[in-house]
């Protein structure tokens, strides 16, 4: 083989993209899970911008590529980013989206406005002596779930103080 051939040159010019879009895809795969998982895009926003604008850097500085490459990659991720953080993967993320919006000094009558499509409660028996008659209950706080599925212990809770929201706070299952 001829050292001064175009061969060797011309299969890592070619492997180059394939190096791209594999990080590409992995970040994508990340991203998704992140959010399916842990709803990351409502919970931790900035967490989940920090993250997707990170990947972006990173296929963006790659040496020899065109700026045009550089730029549409990083833009094509960002815009990944902006659809997984529209997409309701799950019953949770639409939920979180409207806890988040209940801010300090609302009233219950406002809360309620917001949160009223979700099942309100524990739903968890208030005995371990088998009386499932009574439900748990916390103190000056209201608890909404997303679904009423059997199990669901993702908790919504909206604490009041003086007919006033103090503290809004969710517990995942």
């Amino acid at each position: 083989m001829n050292r001064d051939s175009n061969e060797v040159p011309t299969r890592v010019r070619r492997q180059r993209p394939t190096v791209v879009v594999i990080i590409f895809a992995l970040t994508v795969v990340a991203l998704v899970t992140v959010d399916y998982l842990y709803a990351l895009s409502v919970t931790v926003p900035g967490a989940f911008a920090g993250t997707a604008l990170l990947f972006a850097l990173l296929l963006a500085t790659r040496p020899r590529q065109s700026w045009t490459q550089r730029i549409s990659f990083a833009a094509l991720l960002v815009a990944v980013a902006i659809v997984i953080r529209l997409v309701n993967w799950t019953p949770v993320k639409p939920f979180l989206k409207d806890l988040y919006t209940i801010r300090p000094g609302m009233t219950e009558a406002d809360v309620n406005r917001i949160m009223g499509r979700y099942v309100r409660g524990t739903g968890w028996p208030a005995s371990i002596n088998g009386d499932s008659s009574r439900e748990l209950r916390v103190p000056n706080t209201v608890v909404f779930r997303p679904t009423g599925s059997p199990g669901d212990s993702n908790w919504g809770m909206v604490q009041f103080q003086d007919g006033r929201v103090l503290k809004v706070d969710f517990s995942p299952d």
